[in-house]
């Protein structure tokens, strides 16, 4: 698969973030535990989606050692919320990012990642923050594995 790398700017966002530490045998279970919990929560909060959930990695992939990640739901509303709510808030700075889509299984996914980073070295990139999939398309929207779309980006500067 052909993976074209773009850079973007993402907008300032408040997003409601549950982190987690996982091994790479239950990534999948991890983030979907994760992900999923965080919808009940909008909810309590009165809080409203508004964007696909995404999870990034807060640290390097390791043999035998867990890995810590965090997903996050971004959300609209937090403004209404009172002092003392509880939501498990983060507010996600603007970002100048490289990001590609990956398609299909997340068992594939380690193509569109390895494609990311040439291209970052050859444009002369420095990441300057973990990297972050948003999952467009995932088991939530569809049941056909093929129709998976997962943006990867990785915050830049160079």
């Amino acid at each position: 698969m052909r993976y074209d790398v773009t850079l973007h700017n993402t907008p300032r966002r408040t997003a409601l973030a549950r982190r987690g530490k996982t091994w790479l045998e239950t990534l999948d279970e991890t983030i979907r535990t994760l992900t999923a919990s965080l919808y009940p929560r909008a909810e309590r909060h009165r809080l409203i989606p508004s964007g696909p959930p995404e999870v990034a990695y807060l640290s390097a992939f390791a043999p035998d050692v867990p890995l810590l990640i965090e997903a996050r739901l971004p959300v609209a509303g937090a403004e209404r919320l009172r002092p003392g709510h509880q939501a498990p808030l983060v507010t996600l700075p603007p970002r100048r990012c490289a990001s590609t889509v990956h398609h299909g299984a997340y068992d594939g996914i380690g193509a569109a990642y390895r494609a990311l980073e040439e291209w970052v070295v050859e444009h002369r990139q420095r990441p300057v923050g973990p990297p972050t999939e948003t999952y467009l398309v995932g088991p939530g929207e569809t049941d056909r594995v093929a129709e998976y779309r997962t943006e990867i980006s990785i915050p830049v500067a160079g």
